[in-house]
């Protein structure tokens, strides 16, 4: 988690302070960054970080086979193509994240139900299991 944490927060600082994202978009990613359980991270600076980087990822990519002295046509694809596939998967890794949560959520959820019915069997009352669980 710390990595994932490290990673956003680079990603957030190549924003340069624009703002290019609609709020839809922004509230999509921000609910998905808080169900992964990143707290904090501002959307639209890693929505317009995420567009910096791979922005500069396919120009990067066009100078270097126009360097190899290729036609225009070909690198000028090429650059379009990997900036939308690096775009996508900065678009889509949040919900990876929250994707990944819920599953460890739910992997963990038959054994806490588990939990709550001995617990309730043997008589506490309805709100001490839950704080047994939650705690």
């Amino acid at each position: 988690m710390i990595v994932t944490q490290a990673f956003v927060k680079a990603v957030c600082s190549c924003s340069f302070g624009f703002r290019f994202f609609s709020g839809e978009i922004a509230k999509k990613t921000s609910r998905n960054f808080l169900q992964a359980g990143l707290d904090g991270v501002d959307a639209r600076s890693y929505l317009s970080g995420s567009f910096f980087i791979s922005l500069m990822f396919s120009l990067s990519i066009l100078i270097f086979f126009l360097l190899l002295g290729t036609p225009l046509a070909e690198p000028f694809a090429a650059s379009l193509l990997l900036f939308g596939l690096a775009l996508a998967g900065f678009l889509k890794f949040p919900t990876a994240l929250a994707w990944r949560k819920s599953l460890e959520a739910e992997s963990e959820l038959p054994l806490l139900l588990r939990e709550f019915a001995i617990y309730l069997e043997i008589g506490l009352p309805f709100e001490k299991c839950m704080q047994k669980i939650a705690g």
